[in-house]
């Protein structure tokens, strides 16, 4: 395998293990707390490109907000994209 080629699938699986904790800590958690993350961010949790997620949001197909220069999204609304169960965690504490 070529040097890039690992490089590359460690990154994804850098990502991978921070979503995973990620995870973790709001299963952890009582209250998942909202915050607003940048387009690299949601991107790499949507497992797609900044260039598409842009083109989502600019269809209309993904909620965000416009700063001044940039798009922000909602955290949770991302995780539900993701398929995180609110009503299932809410079961289990």
């Amino acid at each position: 395998m070529e040097d890039k080629e690992l490089k590359r699938i460690t990154a994804k699986l850098r990502q991978i293990e921070k979503m995973l904790d990620q995870a973790l800590e709001l299963s952890s958690n009582d209250k998942v707390v909202d915050r607003l993350i940048s387009v690299k961010e949601a991107a790499q949790m949507l497992n797609i490109s900044e260039n598409k997620l842009r083109n989502e949001i600019r269809c209309g197909n993904i909620k965000a907000f416009k700063t001044k220069r940039a798009y922000k999204l909602s955290y949770v609304d991302v995780l539900k994209r993701v398929g995180f169960d609110f009503n299932q965690k809410k079961q289990n504490t």
